[in-house]
Parts: C-alpha cells; sequence; structure tokens
C-alpha cells in the first residue's frame, strides 16, 4: 500500500487550475477561487493491489465548510491523476446522511470500480460514473452538474425573501479583530499578505431568532467554527468576548447552543 506520488498530486491541482484559474490554498488539499465562490477540496486514495477499489477518509465538519461556499467540490483521485471523481459537496453530504449511524464526524469510504460503473461501497444503488473526470463542472458559473438521465425538471417560478445584511459592518468586525478567529485564536493567512474570516451573527438573523444586524451581536470566526455555532455545539461564555452584547450569548446558549438536530 503506497499514498499517491507527489507529481501526481501536482498534476491533479495543475489540471483543476487550468479551468479555474489561480487558487489559494486553505488547507494541504483545499483550495479557493480568487473570486471565494467557489472551493475546491482533493482526496487522494490510498492505493492497493486489488485493481478498481480505493480507501478514502472524508470528515464530517470539513464538509460543512466546504458548503459555506457558493459552488463546493470533493474531488476523489482514484490512484491517479487521469482517474478522479468529482462530486458536489451537497451531494456528498445527502450520501453521508444515508449512512448509519449518523452525524459520527469521519467516515471511511470505499469506492468500487466493476465493468466502467463506479460506486460507494457504502450507499446502495448510488452509481458515481457521472462524475467520473467531470472537469467542466469546476467551471465558476456552472448552473449544469452531471445528472443520471436526459430527464429535465419541471421548473416553477419562486420569489425569495433575503436578509439584506451590512457587509460593511462584518468587514470591520472582521479588521477590527485582525480576521483572528474570537473562539480559536486561528488566522487564516491567503497569499498576497492576505486574511480569511467569517462573520457570525450569534443570534441568527430572520424570523425564527430575529437578531439584529449589529456589532454586539456579531463574531468574527474562523470557517470550522461558524458551522459549529450555525449548529449549536458549542457553548460561548458571556466574559470572554469584549464589544459583544451578553444578551445575545444568553439567547445563543439557552435557544441554540445543543439545539439543533435534536
Amino acid at each position: 500500500m503506497t499514498q499517491l506520488a507527489d507529481d501526481e498530486k501536482r498534476k491533479v491541482w495543475t489540471k483543476i487550475q487550468e479551468l479555474t484559474g489561480p487558487m489559494t490554498k486553505l488547507r494541504s488539499h483545499w483550495r479557493i477561487t480568487n473570486s471565494e465562490k467557489t472551493s475546491i477540496f482533493v482526496t487522494f486514495s490510498k492505493f492497493y493491489e486489488t485493481p478498481g477499489h480505493f480507501w478514502f477518509d472524508v470528515n464530517q465538519e470539513d464538509l460543512m465548510s466546504f458548503l459555506k461556499y457558493k459552488q463546493s467540490f470533493i474531488v476523489f483521485v482514484l490512484g491517479s491523476f487521469e482517474r478522479t471523481l468529482i462530486i458536489p459537496a451537497s451531494t456528498m453530504q445527502n450520501y453521508l446522511s444515508k449512512l448509519q449511524p449518523k452525524d459520527r464526524g469521519n467516515y471511511k469510504l470505499h469506492v468500487i470500480k466493476t465493468r466502467n460503473e463506479y460506486s460507494f461501497q457504502e450507499v446502495p444503488g448510488v452509481t458515481l460514473t457521472r462524475f467520473y473526470n467531470s472537469f467542466n463542472s469546476l467551471k465558476e458559473n456552472q448552473d449544469k452538474f452531471p445528472i443520471e438521465s436526459s430527464f429535465q425538471p419541471d421548473r416553477v417560478r419562486q420569489e425569495i425573501n433575503r436578509i439584506l445584511r451590512d457587509n460593511a459592518l462584518a468587514r470591520m468586525v472582521k479588521e477590527s479583530n485582525n480576521y483572528q478567529c474570537q473562539i480559536c485564536g486561528v488566522i487564516l493567512r491567503l497569499k498576497d499578505d492576505r486574511c480569511y474570516a467569517e462573520a457570525h451573527h450569534i443570534m441568527p438573523l430572520g424570523s425564527l431568532h430575529n437578531g439584529l444586524d449589529v456589532r454586539e451581536n456579531i463574531l468574527c470566526v474562523c470557517p470550522n467554527h461558524h458551522v459549529l455555532l450555525d449548529y449549536g455545539t458549542i457553548k460561548l461564555d458571556r466574559v470572554q468576548f469584549q464589544g459583544i452584547g451578553t444578551e445575545y450569548i444568553e439567547y445563543y446558549n439557552k435557544k441554540i447552543f445543543g439545539q439543533i438536530g435534536t
């Protein structure tokens, strides 16, 4: 059992960036486009002697971070840069939701090739062949992803009410914290001396919670802790954060922490 050679890994990213343009590295195999609209994570299988069998590790927390982007993909490399499965992160989330036990954090997935078909052993009835080397789906502003048949669903007109947020306020919060996560202290440094962070409303906006878009209700956080806060998995300490309204922290701890998904 050997890992994919480093030169093969470089070939994968070279091929991807021919379509996406320059990308910024967030972690070892996770990158985003310069527009910050598209997130791509590449996972390299361990190569076994058994032909047509590949093993991958998928982390649920990482997957939730990928989903925060307009477009997000997981690229499964099947032993060589010439053989890949390029699957939208939202589709992967749907696949993982079928597994038991749910929300266990880390999943080990076994990709099997039989004749000209690819599938996950752990997700019966799902064919992955339509994702094989589907590099064109990585281009930004693509509305079409590979589908299993030529069937096109009916379309209906929808009217959407979207909350208008003060982007300048969110930017001010991030800048005042030097783009440092107020939970873990991490600073994600991009190229050209830029940094990346996200603004989280402690008491969420919208009709369910009716939080306010004000400085006292916003934390500067890294993508991982943004997801953990959205899902109410960590409790907030009232004395930890300067400039944050205690009423918002108390609301979060009472109404959101430990409640979502129960």
